[in-house]
């Protein structure tokens, strides 16, 4: 897979959809998959810049690790 100049974002989780658009209307790739599974999480994140979750998806070390140092930001969504 050939990378573009766009920053590329994987939202692991559900999100409001106002926030996907606000992503796409800055220029940003977004692919939304709030059903991943880990297995496929630690196929794919290399092929990203950054990271969306909320609570469902864990980020432990080996989604860490697969990312081969491509995510540069990791965001974890919704309420405290």
């Amino acid at each position: 897979m050939q990378r573009s100049d766009r920053i590329r974002v994987l939202v692991c989780d559900a999100i409001d959809p106002n926030g996907l658009e606000v992503m796409k209307r800055n220029n940003l790739h977004v692919d939304y998959k709030p059903d991943i599974k880990h297995e496929e999480l630690l196929s794919i994140v290399k092929d990203y810049d950054i990271l969306i979750v909320r609570s469902r998806t864990k980020v432990r070390k080996d989604v860490i690790d697969a990312s081969n140092g491509s995510i540069k930001l990791i965001a974890r969504v919704g309420w405290v």
